[in-house]
């Protein structure tokens, strides 16, 4: 399935769940109105909104049809997809800044981790109500900071070290004012910057 603009198996899909909700076990969302959408006979885009005690997204499900059962084959929401678009084809896009120390906060759990604070800011999409009074319209921000997931093989430099970063893809979680950096990015390959 495409996990937020990933293609993951079944078993790390599970595991990342698991993982979310093991640290904030307290942690429920509540469902909106929810409209379908049947692209082809054997497909169907559930769209609704989800919203949580720290913010709301406009999310979808894709389902497919197959040997007569229905499964999952998409999660995402309009937020994330607007935010891999901004990127413009974020397969291909390199970030330049420097790195620093900083923490993730989400749901009250801060997460030591690594920043990069980038040389130009890049676009951002909001959604739904945040701490910048969105009130559920849309906005757009820049961003000049992110939050770097990190590839096994790739090591993070020391702090201060100005590097060029591969980005893959962006990860969900981008619309609400309540987390220290507004988009997490997984990194490909790290390269040092003059």
């Amino acid at each position: 399935m495409r996990f937020y603009g990933l293609p993951i198996d079944n078993a790390t899909y599970c595991a990342k769940m698991k993982a979310a909700l093991a640290k904030d076990p307290s942690f429920h969302q509540t469902i909106g109105a929810i409209r379908v959408e049947w692209p082809e006979q054997t497909k169907a885009k559930v769209s609704f909104r989800k919203k949580d005690d720290k913010a709301e997204h406009p999310a979808y499900l894709v389902m497919e049809q197959s040997a007569g059962a229905w499964k999952i084959v998409e999660e995402s929401d309009l937020v994330t997809d607007a935010n891999l678009k901004c990127m413009n084809s974020a397969d291909e896009t390199t970030l330049t800044g420097t790195i620093d120390d900083g923490a993730f906060i989400w749901h009250d759990t801060v997460t030591p981790t690594t920043v990069l604070t980038l040389t130009s800011p890049i676009c951002v999409i909001r959604s739904g109500e945040d701490d910048w009074g969105g009130g559920g319209d849309d906005r757009m921000d820049g961003v000049d900071s992110l939050t770097l997931l990190l590839d096994e093989k790739v090591k993070p430099p020391p702090k201060g070290t100005k590097v060029r970063v591969k980005v893959s893809h962006a990860q969900p979680h981008s619309g609400s004012g309540h987390y220290s950096t507004e988009l997490l990015v997984f990194v490909t390959s790290v390269t040092p910057a003059p």
